[in-house]
């Protein structure tokens, strides 16, 4: 039985915003998949078809859920594959199969210009902060920043035929509340008010998640995580 119950859900309903709304559902979802509870989604997914995608026209629908999917698909960058392929499969179980695709879209991606457009990406995130030494993680561990620049940014975060880089900001944000990482959580923060996000914005989606945690009953590590100021540069 799920644990969010309809109450949870009047929030999104008293949203006019069609994007704000898509976003609510985008967040919550993955920050319960995040938080290891995956069960709850098939729940949202079921409000999220019966009161948002009505909203679109008929020939939107799919891409409606299948932003979803890709919002989940980044999510792994973050949470890691076994969490995201639990809830992704129960996402499917809940899906009409005329919202499914039946073929991908990254498969086509040539892998140098996925390379460029996710060292792209990764400068814009955190080029400009002058907190972030990028260097640190080539002198931790050459492999990692390789994997995480060429391969994470590449292939999964600078994809952007489905979800844009602002929406791509909430996911990852959304994810790191999920498994409570605040040093990624700030940077990524402060990217996203550096590339022009609004802090009412991130604020929106970092109550929601803690929200979530908190009528889920998780208790964190660390106290919840602040929007963090822009550095003095900007």
């Amino acid at each position: 039985m799920p644990i969010l119950h309809q109450s949870f859900f009047q929030e999104v309903e008293d949203l006019k915003s069609p994007e704000e709304k898509f976003r609510w559902y985008m967040v919550l979802i993955v920050t319960l998949s995040s938080m290891n509870f995956p069960d709850e989604v098939p729940n949202v997914f079921q409000h999220f078809l019966s009161h948002y995608l009505p909203l679109l026209q008929p020939d939107e629908r799919l891409l409606g859920a299948r932003k979803i999917r890709e919002a989940l698909t980044k999510s792994v960058g973050i949470v890691g594959a076994a969490k995201t392929g639990t809830t992704i499969r129960l996402l499917s179980s809940a899906t009409p199969e005329e919202l499914k695709d039946k073929v991908g879209f990254r498969y086509k991606d040539d892998p140098a210009v996925a390379t460029a457009r996710g060292k792209t990406l990764h400068k814009k995130i955190y080029g400009s902060n002058p907190t972030f030494n990028p260097q640190a993680t080539v002198d931790a561990c050459p492999d990692y920043a390789f994997v995480i620049r060429d391969l994470f940014y590449g292939r999964i975060f600078s994809f952007d035929e489905i979800l844009n880089d602002a929406e791509t900001g909430h996911v990852i944000i959304s994810a790191l509340i999920g498994i409570d990482c605040h040093p990624q959580m700030r940077h990524h923060m402060i990217g996203m008010l550096i590339n022009g996000v609004t802090r009412e914005e991130i604020e929106t989606t970092r109550t929601l998640c803690y929200r979530a945690a908190n009528v889920l009953g998780v208790n964190f590590r660390h106290e919840p995580m602040e929007i963090p100021a822009l550095p003095k540069k900007h």
